[in-house]
């Protein structure tokens, strides 16, 4: 996929995400941007404090923020590992995975530990572990489910233990619902 998609993309997805799109009715455009964001795949994207983050991907990648003021991208440190397959929630002022796979395709791993990323200071630190029989990859903020008070990614983030599950063990076993 070259770059220029991926570029668009990533924008409308910020964009969602930031608030640009108010209603499926509404009219899009085009936001006029400065520079592009590094091109991957299988990413996540989170909104925070009026700007778009996008992290992981196929191997090790930067987090990247995006100012739609601005209308840039700018690169931050990478990821503590390669991490794929997740979708992050930011509750507060930080930006939590609690599950993702790692490693190359079709036998991507979960990862064990839950991580979060720390926008202000441009830094990563691990959680609580990921209960066993809870590794894959993907997850999903509940309906209703109340994410005020989230302080880290410790007991905290139990709450986030019945999230929607996904593939295992990669692509052979294909996903798992719950």
């Amino acid at each position: 996929m070259p770059g220029s998609t991926i570029a668009k993309r990533s924008l409308l997805c910020a964009a969602l995400l930031l608030g640009k799109a108010r209603s499926l009715s509404s009219e899009w455009s085009t936001v006029p941007v400065e520079s592009e964001p590094t091109a991957r795949h299988e990413a996540a994207t989170a909104a925070l404090g009026g700007k778009a983050y996008l992290l992981g991907g196929r191997g090790v990648q930067p987090v990247e923020e995006f100012d739609r003021h601005a209308g840039s991208w700018r690169k931050l440190g990478p990821t503590p590992l390669e991490m794929h397959h997740f979708q992050p929630v930011a509750p507060g002022s930080r930006i939590y995975v609690m599950r993702a796979v790692t490693g190359k395709y079709p036998r991507e791993v979960p990862i064990e530990t839950r991580y979060v990323y720390d926008p202000a200071n441009d830094s990563w630190r691990k959680g609580g572990p990921v209960p066993e029989g809870r590794r894959r990859g993907g997850q999903r903020r509940p309906r209703g489910m109340d994410l005020r008070g989230v302080r880290d990614c410790g007991r905290t983030c139990e709450r986030y233990r019945f999230l929607v599950r996904r593939v295992r063990s990669g692509h052979p076993n294909m996903a798992q619902a719950s």
